[in-house]
Parts: C-alpha cells; sequence; structure tokens
C-alpha cells in the first residue's frame, strides 16, 4: 500500500484548521514555516530518533589529527577505526575522551594507530580529532554514526514535504497547530488541548521509532539459586550452568547449595553443646554505677 503525505501547504492548512483558524495570507505561510523550523529543534532536543541517524565514513590522513564532519551533524553516537577492506575489515573500538582529558594530554603531536577521539561541538560544525595522529603505517578509516539535524524549510513552500517519516506526520502537523495557537490570543482556550495532543502523537511517533534488540531473561526463584538460605545472588555460579569453566581457579568448583543446609555447616551440631565450646576473652570490663 502506498501512503501518500500531504504536501507541506495541506499540512499548514490542516493545522490552522485545528487551531480554529483560517489560513489567508503569506505572512500565514511565513510564520508557519518559522514555527515548523522551531519546532523540529524541539525535536532534536527530546532526544534520538533513529530517523536522524546517518552512518558514514571519514578517510585519515597521516600526520592529520583534526577533521569536520558534515554540516548537518549534532554529535557523533558510535565510532570506530576500520582498516582493511572486504574480507579482511576490521573494525575497532575507538575511545572516547572530554576535552579535559585531551587539553591534559601532553603529547598530542605523537603519531601512531589512533586510539581516543575527542569530538568538538562548535557553533558551526563538529570536528573530530585523533590521538595518537594517524601515521603512515597502515590505511586507516574512521567509520560513525552520527545525529544530523532535521532538514529545516527554504523559504519557498512549494509542494515539498518535510523530510521526516510518514509516521511522524500527524505529530508535525499536531505540534504545529500548537505552536501556531500560542500565538494567536484569540484561540488561547484551545492551546492546552492542542498541546495535549501534540505531546500525545509525538509519543506515539517515537515509541515506533526506538532502537530494537533481543533481549534475554533468565528468572531465578527465592530458595533457589542462593548465595545462602535466603540470599538470591544473581551472580551466583548455578544461574550459569554449563556455561561457566568450574576448573577457572577465579570460578567457584562447588557451589553453595540452593537448599537449608541445617546446622551441619557449623563446626558442630547443635550449636551448643556443652562438651564442645570455646572460651574466649576480649579483656576487663568494668561497670560503674550511681
Amino acid at each position: 500500500m502506498t501512503v501518500v503525505v500531504p504536501a507541506l501547504s495541506e499540512l499548514f492548512e490542516e493545522a490552522y484548521e485545528r487551531a480554529g483558524l483560517e489560513m489567508r495570507s503569506g505572512y500565514d505561510l511565513k510564520t508557519a514555516r518559522r514555527s515548523l523550523n522551531i519546532m523540529t529543534l524541539e525535536w532534536q532536543n527530546r532526544g534520538l530518533n533513529l530517523f536522524t541517524i546517518e552512518a558514514g565514513t571519514l578517510p585519515l590522513v597521516a600526520g592529520t589529527a583534526t577533521y569536520t564532519l558534515p554540516a548537518d551533524t549534532i554529535d557523533l553516537i558510535e565510532h570506530q577505526l576500520r582498516t582493511g577492506s572486504g574480507t579482511s575489515q576490521l573494525d575497532a573500538y575507538i575511545e572516547r575522551m572530554s576535552v579535559s582529558t585531551y587539553s591534559q594530554q601532553g603529547s598530542k603531536n605523537v603519531q601512531g594507530r589512533p586510539s581516543q577521539i575527542y569530538v568538538q561541538r562548535n557553533a558551526t560544525d563538529v570536528q573530530v580529532t585523533l590521538w595518537p595522529v594517524p601515521d603512515a603505517t597502515t590505511s586507516y578509516t574512521l567509520a560513525y554514526y552520527r545525529l544530523k539535524g532535521i532538514d529545516g524549510l527554504s523559504a519557498g513552500i512549494g509542494g515539498a514535504t518535510q523530510n521526516i517519516p510518514p509516521r511522524f506526520v500527524p505529530a508535525l502537523v499536531s505540534g504545529l497547530a500548537y505552536y501556531i495557537a500560542m500565538k494567536k490570543p484569540e484561540v488561547a482556550d484551545r492551546v492546552i488541548p492542542l498541546q495535549q495532543e501534540y505531546e500525545k502523537q509525538f509519543a506515539m511517533a517515537a515509541d515506533q521509532d526506538q532502537d530494537r534488540s533481543t533481549l534475554r531473561i533468565v528468572p531465578f526463584a527465592v530458595g533457589g539459586m542462593c548465595v545462602g538460605y535466603d540470599i538470591v545472588d544473581p551472580d551466583q555460579p548455578q544461574n550459569f550452568l554449563g556455561q561457566v569453566n568450574t576448573t577457572d581457579p577465579q570460578s567457584l568448583l562447588n557451589p553453595r547449595p540452593d537448599s537449608n543446609p541445617g546446622r551441619g555447616l557449623f563446626g558442630w551440631n547443635p550449636i551448643w553443646n556443652p562438651a564442645q565450646h570455646m572460651v574466649g576473652s576480649v579483656g576487663t570490663l568494668t561497670v560503674i554505677t550511681t
């Protein structure tokens, strides 16, 4: 089934109608476009939406430490150092360092295999600096996933459609109606209902925009895999039977039983036995009463 997304001019008209208004002049188009641009910036502040993530690569040059990312980059979310190609390609983890860590790095110009990256988010661009500085021993490529800005609208409205997935169109229209209503005193009574509808539509779209991965849950019960009789330990090796090398000196060869062992684990059974007791001393205790 083909999904038909209305043109922007139609979306603007829909937003005005929801606000109880009528779009009549060129200024109405201008103020709607301005509100839409501001709203898309607000969406960036709401968090990570997958439709704004883009993969990219950056060939590194020997002796060059700093590189500028594409103009609409907001931040990097993943980054690896890539060597080789085809079946011999290898991506290695690069640690991201803070500005304080990089500033305290004494040997900023030393060359070698890059192992750390500093991301500098400037007012007009985003730059990355590799450390050590790439050397000439091999060909390096920075592979990354970047968070890119949502495309704003140009001055011409035309019939263009905002560059977002169709599932976000209801949120766009609802949000635009809310933004327009905030600027019109005659529809002040509609602001709160429009805001509520906007938040609902955005939440529904954002929920479908989350990263999905497999989650494995291993249940356990109290009285089952325990350190003691009633003390649950999720790291107890009995929770990982067949997965732990019990001959490893760092693993438990014979983990504690998963049932009440009784008092037999103590030095004597029962605990108090006149024939088996210990006597100790902690010194002299003086009690003064008045």
